[in-house]
């Protein structure tokens, strides 16, 4: 859970929470998404409840290396991020503790791209030839943000700072693609 001290305490885009898993090894045919779990665990969907939104990642000139990397405190010669506008999935829903509408965005990064549902994961990013893969579920939550366009913004705002940090704890797909990734403590080529 993240904390916009900027922000005024009672403002409903102060807090943001966020959640990563990566995933090695085959892909699951029911990965842990934020509709499925809360509706199984008594969340109502509001409205459409899941419906696919872009979400603007900003990586403006002073984000920029000059290599085209993404500047990264965790990666100082920088990390590739591979698209700024990216397709989420967002969901808006009620829980009955709190009766107050929220709402959540996730995508999965797979094998350098990002992908909207667990299901393009499985079509579309794995290919049986790749030696290496994998996949890894970003997701942020607005649990405070009634409006789903609101809350989209405050996704992409968030993970302008945060996601080139994620991106640095991930494969960098276009060195596997080289030739150049080796697992570390990995003794084979």
């Amino acid at each position: 859970t993240y904390v916009d001290r900027t922000l005024r305490q009672n403002d409903p885009a102060s807090i943001v929470t966020l959640h990563v898993a990566y995933y090695t090894g085959t892909i699951d045919t029911v990965p842990h998404v934020p509709d499925r779990c809360l509706l199984a665990g008594g969340a109502r969907a509001v409205g459409p409840g899941v419906a696919p939104h872009e979400l603007a990642v900003e990586t403006g000139p002073s984000k920029r290396l000059p290599s085209g990397l993404i500047r990264s405190t965790l990666l100082p010669d920088g990390v590739n991020v591979p698209h700024t506008r990216i397709t989420a999935t967002m969901f808006t829903y009620v829980t009955p503790e709190t009766g107050h509408q929220a709402n959540v965005a996730y995508f999965f990064a797979a094998n350098g791209s990002f992908y909207d549902t667990p299901e393009k994961v499985r079509t579309l990013a794995f290919d049986l030839h790749d030696r290496y893969s994998y996949y890894c579920k970003i997701e942020v939550g607005m649990p405070h943000m009634s409006q789903r366009d609101q809350a989209a913004r405050r996704a992409a705002q968030f993970l302008s700072v945060m996601l080139p940090e994620i991106m640095a704890c991930l494969p960098d797909w276009n060195q596997v693609q080289a030739g150049r990734y080796r697992p570390e403590g990995s003794n084979r080529t």
